[in-house]
């Protein structure tokens, strides 16, 4: 019985863009954010509130995968680690809305949370995209199925 070897790199394919559609997820969630919030900060509208609470809400279990992924497509451990940063700065950006009203330094933390987030996800798509370019390369010189 032959076992093929190409297997697993087509699988670790599969999972490298899982991670970078998960990234780019979060990425469109955080940046959609501004968006959904802008209207109620300088109008009377409470329905940018809402719908930013529940996209903030929604982004949480995103992150959560994020480094899950991670690991399925055996990105270094600075990778994982860097996605379970993001995952613990949305636990931040969720702890800083809700007791923001009560405290006014946990709502200053909040923009300044977004920021953080937004930088490391750009910083996790690139390398993710490197990552995925390197390995498919490597996949190409080993006469992988792409070659």
């Amino acid at each position: 019985m032959h076992v093929s070897s190409h297997g697993t790199p087509v699988a670790r394919h599969w999972a490298q863009i899982l991670y970078l559609v998960l990234a780019s997820l979060i990425l469109l969630g955080i940046l959609s954010q501004g968006l959904l919030i802008g209207p109620s900060l300088f109008t009377d509208t409470t329905w940018g509130q809402v719908a930013h609470g529940v996209l903030g809400t929604l982004l949480l279990p995103l992150t959560l995968l994020l480094p899950l992924a991670g690991l399925l497509a055996r990105l270094s451990g600075k990778m994982t680690i860097l996605g379970a940063a993001l995952f613990a700065l949305t636990l931040i950006e969720m702890m800083s809305a809700v007791f923001g009203r009560k405290a006014p330094f946990l709502a200053a933390l909040h923009p300044v949370t977004a920021m953080l987030m937004v930088g490391l996800n750009v910083f996790l798509i690139m390398q993710g995209w490197h990552m995925m370019l390197e390995s498919g390369s490597e996949m190409k010189t080993q006469g992988g199925p792409h070659s």
